[in-house]
């Protein structure tokens, strides 16, 4: 996240800045690969967006409409659920960025992967915590 924020996190545009490769092009779609583009506007990121809402919807029953802020900042507005939304959300960053740097397309199945770990790692984080 702080990577993001500071418009630190490595992607083409910012890679051929320091000339480490050749072309600024998203890898998807050709066109200029921001963090911008690489978390909201790429084609394959928006279908990724979709489902994630369609995911939270069926988990949660509250409707969700993702913004910029929301997926880039983490601002997210006071709602039932707000502490699990803003966790999921960087989680699903996490997994935009790594199928970027693996070249594939994100999906909900590596989301949900990758949260399923987090929950594992949390609870073996919580059962540490109580061996002395």
């Amino acid at each position: 996240q702080y990577k993001i924020i500071h418009h630190y996190l490595p992607t083409n545009s910012w890679l051929k800045k320091a000339n480490l490769i050749e072309t600024d092009q998203c890898n998807n779609c050709k066109e200029k690969h921001t963090i911008e583009h690489l978390l909201l506007y790429c084609e394959d990121v928006q279908k990724f967006w979709k489902q994630f809402c369609v995911w939270w919807e069926r988990c949660t029953k509250q409707d969700l409409v993702l913004n910029e802020k929301m997926i880039i900042y983490g601002v997210i507005e006071k709602s039932e659920h707000v502490r699990t939304l803003a966790h999921c959300i960087l989680i699903a960053k996490f997994c935009i960025y790594t199928c970027f740097i693996k070249n594939t397309k994100p999906n909900l199945t590596i989301f949900k992967n990758r949260l399923h770990q987090t929950i594992e790692l949390d609870n073996q984080a919580e059962k540490w915590k109580h061996v002395k």
